[in-house]
């Protein structure tokens, strides 16, 4: 229900609907400023960014994740605050952060409650750096540094994983 864009110069930029900060911005309907991009107000550039159901995130140069708007499920708010955090917040995270990905309404749990994942021994690949990630509804795809190789795991029940 909103976009965000970065620019070549690592600013972020937002527009849309407002609902629980999603937009990290100050914004009104009446006078048109949700609709129109404005500028996100970030410490540092940015390089990677994820837009959720009503929250977002943006990753630093330094490895930083900055967060805003809300988290939520079926039941409503679960993060953040009850009223969501209209300004980005860092996230308090042990290790640095080299790429973010939301997928479908499971973004929350790892923002929330970050885990590695730890893939299997794959054939003809001595090496299990991943060097991106993609996640969907309900299922994700790493791209392997070493061969190039894309693979896909979780729910396929419709066709999703290819």
């Amino acid at each position: 229900m909103h976009t965000l864009y970065l620019t070549s110069s690592g600013e972020v930029y937002s527009f849309g609907c407002n609902d629980e900060g999603a937009l990290g911005r100050t914004t009104s309907s009446l006078d048109g400023t949700e609709t129109t991009p404005g500028r996100v107000d970030l410490p540092e550039p940015i390089v990677n960014l994820s837009a959720g159901d009503s929250h977002s995130a943006a990753l630093t140069q330094s490895g930083v994740v900055y967060v805003w708007g809300n988290f939520r499920d079926s039941s409503g708010p679960i993060g953040l605050t009850a009223a969501g955090c209209p300004v980005p917040l860092p996230c308090k995270l042990l290790d640095k952060v080299v790429q973010i990905s939301r997928g479908g309404r499971r973004g929350i749990q790892y923002i929330l409650t970050p885990d590695r994942v730890k893939l299997p021994p794959l054939k003809g690949c001595r090496s299990r750096a991943v060097d991106g990630v993609f996640t969907g509804s309900y299922c994700t795809f790493v791209k392997l540094k070493e061969t190039g190789a894309v693979y896909g795991f979780g729910l396929n029940n419709f066709h999703q994983l290819g």
